[in-house]
């Protein structure tokens, strides 16, 4: 997410908006991702569900099912990953993480863990308040976020109430907005990482934050933690563009390695 602060740049995109969107409604601020799809459609809830293979909230919620769960839409309005807290009625707590249907391809399969009990308390505790809205301070300057997140934030809790054992709770929120919705959506990736200690193994200065890391873990597989490492190296190739840059990756290798390129050999 990037942000600008300036009252011109806020009156220019203003106005580009008011004039490509004069003939149509205009999108709730939360709800538009950065191609300008309104997250909070109900068509457009049904095809994001459909792309990750999984329920509604309210269909959890009538399974007895509790679940806290986020829908993260990175800052290109692209669908990324979702990351899901459950407690099935007989069933251990786990998280989840879940991936969209990319280009007509097989979608990847969920990665699961077990939740500890300190761990589930947590997110619940942090979860509390998403749904809420803060008030803006009088006399805050304007600003400009470009290329910001957009989270769909959905839970189903078990209450008191005989009458309504299962509570339901959504929220689309737009992180330029730095709203509650965007601080649990942060918190959720925060505590679901280290519940997978291949995709933790990652270098976060390769990655956007740990949803991004989520994400790339996706490809590991066999000894998982020795595959990160290797996906950790693999990143130094991207900075290479002629075969006369080879001598920069020989660090990665020990002395004896021989690498070929292109019918070129480099030893040494």
């Amino acid at each position: 997410m990037f942000r600008k602060t300036s009252a011109a740049l806020l009156f220019s995109a203003w106005a580009l908006v008011a004039s490509a969107g004069s003939a149509q409604q205009p999108i709730n601020p939360n709800c538009s991702d950065d191609r300008g799809v309104d997250r909070c459609a109900d068509d457009q809830q049904r095809r994001m569900r459909a792309l990750y293979g999984v329920p509604s909230i309210e269909e959890h919620a009538a399974a007895g099912e509790e679940v806290r769960r986020v829908f993260y839409v990175d800052g290109y309005g692209g669908d990324l990953i979702l990351i899901a807290f459950v407690r099935a009625p007989g069933r251990d707590p786990e998280v989840q993480v879940h991936y969209p249907q990319r280009d007509g391809r097989a979608r990847a399969e969920p990665q699961r863990a077990a939740v500890s009990q300190p761990i589930w308390a947590e997110v619940a505790l942090r979860a509390a308040h998403f749904d809420r809205s803060f008030t803006p301070r009088p006399g805050a300057e304007p600003s400009i976020c470009l290329h910001s997140w957009v989270y769909t934030i959905e839970a189903a809790e078990r209450t008191r109430n005989p009458r309504q054992p299962v509570l339901v709770r959504r929220k689309v929120e737009d992180a330029c907005g730095d709203g509650p919705g965007q601080v649990f959506a942060r918190d959720l990736q925060h505590i679901a990482l280290p519940l997978f200690p291949h995709c933790a193994a990652l270098d976060p200065e390769h990655h956007r934050n740990e949803a991004a890391m989520l994400d790339a873990c996706r490809v590991l597989s066999g000894d998982r933690l020795a595959a990160a490492e290797v996906l950790n190296l693999s990143r130094s190739f991207q900075r290479l563009g002629r075969v006369e840059d080879a001598g920069r990756i020989a660090h990665l290798f020990n002395h004896q390695t021989t690498i070929e390129w292109a019918g070129e050999r480099y030893s040494g």
